[in-house]
């Protein structure tokens, strides 16, 4: 990460040490981190920190499985397809909504992304854009529960064969 010095210095003053690494971790195990589609990740950081970027509710579904990779149990890959695999379940049931639906949760997910870089990119691509649809996705698991959720856990996505 390269910060200009002044930068530095202005982002250690203003936050502390935990908050700053909590907002590290948060990047770290993000799907766009993940998936390689964080260009600047000093610039990231920072709206980070000033948007004060949560872990999302979905994170939780994810943590066990994201020590044991830390660990060396699991394989990176195992995770990155179960949250491909959740990614495109949710997309398929959103998809499946009735419209009045799928509009309501668009105007509950719209407010997330205002006065961020997303707010931009939805309006010009909406879902399409894969950083957009990685912070719905983010949003769905989070904050939309009562339409979706998981038909597999990791454990048992796992266990299936192409992972033995």
């Amino acid at each position: 990460m390269d910060f200009p010095k002044g930068q530095a210095i202005e982002i250690i003053e203003q936050y502390t040490q935990e908050y700053i690494t909590n907002k590290i971790l948060i990047i770290g195990a993000s799907t766009s981190f993940l998936n390689g589609k964080i260009k600047n990740l000093a610039k990231y950081l920072k709206i980070a920190l000033e948007q004060d970027y949560q872990t999302p509710k979905s994170s939780r579904l994810f943590a066990s499985a994201k020590k044991e990779v830390q660990n060396g149990s699991l394989a990176k890959d195992q995770l990155i397809q179960y949250e491909k695999f959740i990614n495109v379940e949710i997309m398929d049931v959103f998809l499946k909504l009735n419209e009045d639906k799928r509009n309501a949760v668009l105007v509950e997910f719209e407010p997330s992304i205002n006065n961020t870089l997303y707010a931009t990119l939805y309006q010009t691509k909406g879902l399409n854009d894969p950083l957009v649809a990685a912070r719905f996705f983010n949003f769905v698991m989070s904050k939309q529960r009562d339409w979706y959720k998981p038909s597999v856990s990791f454990a048992a996505f796992s266990k299936q064969e192409r992972w033995k």
